[in-house]
């Protein structure tokens, strides 16, 4: 049983993960965020790249997702999320590189967030930054 759950939730989990990375990535470069319209609709390359299938409906539920995970992480975070984290963050601009301390730590978030749980119970001991 776990590992049908694993199974099922690890495409969304990175697709979600991917779509928080190229929120922060945005915010920080132009102030901006990303429309989740926009990014259901790029998501077609990432699913093509990593070899997955997904639904409209069900990039379009991550897409919107992104945004408060993306707004959450910066609230509670210690990284500085900018072009040398999000370069750390990314294999050719499509894969996630799990070596990177940051992208752990968005990653738990969303799946988390997609197991729903609260987000901000991951790290009792941490405070968000006002």
């Amino acid at each position: 049983m776990e590992q049908a759950l694993a199974f099922d939730l690890l495409a969304p989990t990175e697709l979600l993960t991917y779509f928080v990375v190229s929120q922060l990535t945005a915010h920080h470069m132009s102030g901006e965020w990303l429309k989740a319209d926009d990014l259901a609709i790029s998501a077609q390359s990432w699913l093509r790249v990593n070899g997955c299938n997904m639904a409209f409906l069900q990039r379009r539920r991550l897409a919107v997702r992104a945004r408060h995970l993306a707004e959450h992480v910066e609230r509670i975070s210690d990284t500085a999320f900018n072009e040398t984290t999000k370069a750390s963050m990314l294999f050719s601009g499509l894969g996630l590189d799990f070596r990177s301390p940051a992208l752990v730590e968005i990653y738990l978030v969303c799946m988390n967030d997609l197991l729903g749980e609260s987000s901000t119970d991951q790290n009792p001991n941490k405070q968000e930054r006002p």
